[in-house]
């Protein structure tokens, strides 16, 4: 059944918002608004060959697939793609993230530097966060495997808590080495809140640090705690921190969670006990004196 030209006006003003792909042989592939391609079927062609020979709409769609309007991070943050993007960050891809609009950037891809896939987690995560504000627009990086093995203290304990650990005070340098070079001059300083001691196996206190490499926790992995010790109505666990939800890396692809090691997470789980996952892919924790993967996070600004 054809549509009347008033009521082509009338869906018109409903949907002309809205727009679909078309494409010609001689233009190519463009974006037709509802609204324009209305006025094609009412009243000729010219709207609607303006919309395709618009040169810069069609460039923008090359490098946005979800539309020129979605050049966000929440938008980027929604859709995981796990594209090979080269051998280094380029120019123009700083430029994306230093702008905001992480222009042809995507959950899961990656960059391949010294045999390691490095692939952003997470767009803006920290953005607004700290005591001091993160304003730089950002990704978050996570590599595919372990950089190399570590224990989290010498002797099976958790006192001091993450930032009294010899992870965080020695076993980290070399993590900050490589992603440094890797990343050169681009490794974002931000500011997190970490737990500095312990009381009867809890993490009872926090402190703010400046953080370019660390450890992730719990939520960032798995969203929420599992065995990080949460209040239970009379004892409060001091487990404050702005890394509240977990990483859409690992949301929209929880394969990658598990990479067949086990690797450390920052979190105090008992006197003895930091957070652990296991090789199998199993939540778990291990002690402090375990030699266990090391598979940092860090976020890149494009300046």
């Amino acid at each position: 059944m054809g549509l009347k030209t008033n009521e082509l006006q009338q869906l018109a003003a409903v949907l002309g918002t809205d727009s679909l792909l078309a494409d010609t042989a001689a233009a190519g592939t463009g974006r037709v608004s509802i609204a324009q391609l209305a006025e094609f079927l009412a009243n000729g062609d010219g709207a609607v060959k303006a919309a395709l020979l618009n040169k810069a709409e069609k460039e923008e769609w090359k490098t946005n697939p979800m539309g020129p309007d979605f050049r966000n991070a929440g938008a980027h943050n929604s859709l995981y793609r796990g594209k090979f993007l080269g051998d280094a960050v380029t120019d123009a891809q700083y430029a994306a993230i230093a702008a905001g609009t992480f222009d042809g950037l995507y959950i899961g891809d990656y960059w391949t530097i010294n045999n390691i896939n490095w692939r952003i987690a997470a767009f803006d995560y920290f953005l607004n966060t700290g005591d001091i504000a993160t304003t730089k627009h950002h990704l978050v990086i996570v590599p595919d495997t372990c950089l190399y093995n570590a224990k989290m203290n010498n002797t099976n304990t958790t006192e001091g808590a993450y930032v009294g650990s010899d992870m965080y005070t020695a076993n980290l340098e070399q993590a900050k080495t490589i992603i440094k070079a890797a990343f050169s001059g681009h490794v974002l300083n931000h500011r997190v809140y970490l737990s500095n001691a312990t009381s009867s196996g809890l993490a009872s206190a926090c402190i703010w640090r400046d953080s370019e490499v660390d450890l992730m926790c719990e939520h960032m992995v798995y969203g929420s705690g599992i065995f990080c010790p949460v209040s239970d109505g009379t004892t409060v666990s001091n487990n404050s921190r702005e890394e509240k939800s977990q990483l859409p890396l690992f949301a929209l692809s929880p394969v990658l969670i598990t990479n067949r090691a086990h690797w450390w997470l920052r979190d105090v789980i008992t006197a003895t006990f930091f957070a652990l996952v296991f090789a199998s892919g199993v939540a778990s924790y291990n002690a402090a004196s375990f030699s266990g993967g090391v598979r940092p996070y860090f976020c890149i600004a494009g300046n």
